[in-house]
């Protein structure tokens, strides 16, 4: 069986949408997978025993430590994610003489930086532009990573969403409801990701104030610090879950809310080609939530499928929110999901490259 490195970020990374969807393509083209990631000796317990978790250190000795050539001929394919792992993958494909694929789940330009630095960041950039192929999250960002790694216009880019590739069957709405205190008519709105200016925090707290009868769950994931928790402590409306659960675990406290609110303010260019790149908006449509989002041109198609409302700005918002909680079931998440979204079509894609490599 051919075996494949997939070198990760971080081993809390194991099991998210971009990563799942890419394991579950190396499998169903007949793979074996070893995942790498800092302290990712770790228990494995989605996938095959063909999948195994290891660790790895991003240093300098670590990888002079680990060149000896014999060892990564046992692989037939390595991966990387953006930017540090993919310059140890690039040095790994490099020694076994081995295809490299690029799996770009942040592209950093325009003054968004990622931990690769000096040297490593000169590494991680010539590794994508020998890539055989690069896996985006959306095809939006071909510009950005194009002109990120200097690739050739000819290039072969696969997309994977930030949504797995197969249906939800975790607790129901009600469950979950039933399980944080919401009684049966709140209306609830879902803040995921790090609760700061850029992601529209500040909005999200003077909504509350124009809307009081409404509440909001919000899980930073473990990004937040006391006086936050504090704060957010002191209104009962607010349902503040600041531990990082699992990702699926995750998703089933979601799944209790009536609306997701997807803002992206950063002008950085990452920020505004989005797409199915976004965590926060597949999740919700994954769970058959409607969306308001900020409007960026990747996310026109929340309109046109009829699965969430735009707005410009925050004060397009209390409408929006007006809206959606007036006729809540007209919005249409499925069929976004199986005509745009298309995660298990684009599984099955990826798969049949990695099969012909």
């Amino acid at each position: 069986m051919p075996r494949a490195a997939f070198f990760e970020q971080r081993a809390d990374f194991y099991g998210r949408p971009f990563e799942d969807g890419i394991i579950r393509a190396l499998l169903d083209a007949g793979f074996a997978v070893d995942l790498f990631a800092p302290d990712g000796e770790l228990p494995q317990t989605i996938y095959p025993d063909s999948v195994r978790r290891l660790p790895i250190e991003y240093r300098r000795r670590w990888l002079q430590s680990h060149l000896n050539p014999l060892r990564w001929r046992a692989y037939d394919l390595f991966l990387g994610t953006t930017d540090l792992p993919m310059a140890f993958a690039g040095a790994a494909a490099t020694l076994a003489r081995r295809p490299l694929v690029t799996a770009a789940d942040e592209i950093f330009v325009g003054g968004y930086e990622g931990s690769a630095t000096g040297v490593w960041k000169t590494l991680a950039r010539r590794a994508m532009h020998r890539a055989t192929f690069t896996i985006l999250t959306d095809l939006c960002r071909i510009p950005l990573q194009r002109g990120s790694a200097d690739l050739h216009d000819d290039h072969e880019y696969f997309a994977i969403p930030s949504c797995y590739s197969f249906p939800y069957s975790g607790r129901s709405r009600e469950e979950a409801r039933a399980l944080l205190g919401i009684a049966p008519d709140d209306f609830v709105l879902s803040f995921t990701g790090t609760f700061t200016d850029n992601n529209g925090a500040h909005w999200v707290v003077r909504l509350l104030d124009a809307m009081p009868d409404v509440r909001i769950l919000i899980q930073p994931g473990g990004h937040t610090d006391p006086v936050l928790d504090a704060l957010l402590a002191r209104d009962r409306r607010v349902i503040h879950l600041p531990e990082r659960a699992g990702w699926l675990e995750s998703m089933e406290l979601t799944v209790a809310a009536d609306v997701g609110l997807v803002f992206y303010l950063s002008p950085k260019p990452q920020f505004q080609f989005m797409g199915v790149s976004s965590q926060k908006l597949c999740t919700y449509l994954w769970l058959d939530i409607p969306v308001i989002a900020t409007r960026q041109p990747s996310f026109e198609f929340l309109e046109r499928f009829r699965c969430g409302e735009l707005i410009e700005g925050e004060a397009g918002l209390l409408d929006a929110v007006s809206r959606v909680r007036a006729n809540r079931d007209a919005y249409d998440t499925r069929r976004a999901i199986a005509e745009h979204v298309e995660p298990e079509k684009k599984v099955r894609v990826l798969a049949a490259r990695f099969r012909a490599l």
